[in-house]
């Protein structure tokens, strides 16, 4: 008989990561162990480098742990990303940007094929890539793993980023998704865009009784930068 074990079965409770935190020699609350196990999703090793933090200084109270940190990213690019390929790392780095992936959705933002594959091949060897259906058709990456990939793409390579986010954008749109792409386009600063977006979709979302949703939408199209007009 076989049985599949992926990252959700390995994810710590509160209360065994309240052991590991113990165990590991650091003075932690139960909720700031509660909001760890949140921010690490379980994440065993996460949890540890948590604790070794801890101890070594970091306040416990509103203590933040986010892929970025030192202990994080050094633990991320030995075990992970160390032994990708090239293009693996590259295809983590630029897809980053998406809550959610598909392979046609990176495809497009990638400009490139062979996405579906790759995302089955990361999942596959376990590298924090968590599949969101049974059909292996969208994925998301673990949140510690996409704050490291998201603060190597600014660092390495920020010019590019906000035509990642166009090219989500044009790709949501194009499926029918345009909540999705007035996301991306914002953070493209394509504030034309955006404005159309919303402009298509606040009458039938406020009808459907998501007020937030529009109210959210209005505070984009407030940040448009006002074009003078000048009279003949």
């Amino acid at each position: 008989q076989m049985m599949e074990i992926g990252i959700d079965h390995l994810a710590m409770s509160t209360d065994k990561a309240a052991n590991l935190l113990r165990g590991a020699g650091a003075t932690v609350s139960a909720a700031e162990t509660k909001e760890l196990v949140r921010r690490t999703e379980g994440w065993p090793a996460g949890l540890y480098l948590a604790a070794l933090a801890i101890k070594s200084g970091a306040p416990a109270t509103g203590f933040s742990f986010t892929g970025d940190d030192r202990l994080v990213d050094d633990y991320l690019r030995s075990e992970l990303l160390a032994r990708l390929s090239p293009s693996q790392a590259r295809f983590l780095v630029r897809t980053a940007i998406l809550d959610q992936m598909s392979g046609p959705l990176c495809d497009a933002v990638l400009g490139g094929k062979g996405s579906a594959r790759m995302l089955e091949e990361l999942e596959r060897h376990n590298l924090l890539v968590v599949p969101l259906d049974r059909r292996g058709e969208w994925y998301r990456y673990h949140h510690l793993l996409r704050e490291l990939l998201l603060a190597e793409l600014r660092r390495d390579d920020p010019e590019i980023v906000s035509e990642l986010h166009s090219r989500a954008a044009t790709w949501y749109e194009e499926n029918s998704m345009p909540e999705s792409a007035v996301e991306h386009a914002d953070a493209a600063r394509d504030t034309d865009r955006v404005a159309r977006l919303v402009l298509e979709l606040m009458q039938p979302v406020w009808a459907s009784g998501r007020v937030e949703t529009v109210r959210g939408w209005m505070e984009l199209l407030d940040k448009r930068p006002r074009v003078p007009y000048y009279a003949a």
